[in-house]
């Protein structure tokens, strides 16, 4: 329900299925990132929040692997926040948005990523029939997605038939936001 909060605590933690935020939910971890590290059991994304107070905050997030098609490797928001979170070693297959996926036409933010680091994400680039690959670390479209104080490193594209083609490690269009964000090592 809404305003209900979840502390997670310290340690590495499995899920075997994406959790869909649909209601004004907070995650969080109870000391931070460094101390708290949600693993893919299934290799699936991690969150798909669909609320503006749906909140995740605190966490690594680590091998997410989004279904074919699925963009978002990790992480999709529509509506809801990605706070202080670290995503590591994501990919979205024939997709966008390698780590994250930021997609809201709101007239102000509500797809948002703040104090976040991706790191080590792929996108499969070229399939036989379309391109994809735009935002290999964060990808970010409508008026309603901002991407805040970010670092996007050592994201890659992998291009599926051996061409290596694709429109960048942060992609913002539509009229996305991207503030104060570091792209190294890409």
């Amino acid at each position: 329900t809404d305003g209900t909060a979840v502390t997670v605590t310290n340690g590495t933690h499995s899920l075997a299925k994406p959790e869909t935020l649909d209601h004004g939910i907070t995650i969080r971890s109870a000391e931070g990132r460094g101390q708290t590290t949600l693993a893919a059991a299934n290799r699936e994304q991690m969150f798909i929040l669909k609320h503006p107070d749906a909140v995740v905050e605190g966490f690594t997030l680590s091998g997410q692997k989004a279904s074919s098609g699925e963009s978002g490797g990790a992480v999709r928001i529509a509506s809801g926040r990605l706070v202080d979170c670290t995503i590591s070693n994501a990919r979205a297959e024939r997709a966008y948005g390698g780590g994250v996926y930021l997609s809201s036409s709101s007239e102000t933010p509500d797809a948002v990523m703040s104090n976040c680091t991706v790191t080590a994400c792929k996108n499969q680039t070229i399939t036989a029939n379309a391109r994809y690959g735009d935002g290999i670390g964060v990808y970010a479209t409508g008026t309603g997605a901002l991407v805040a104080n970010c670092r996007i490193e050592k994201c890659i594209p992998d291009g599926g038939n051996g061409t290596n083609d694709s429109f960048g490690v942060l992609f913002v269009g539509g009229g996305a936001t991207a503030r104060n964000c570091l792209v190294t090592g890409s």
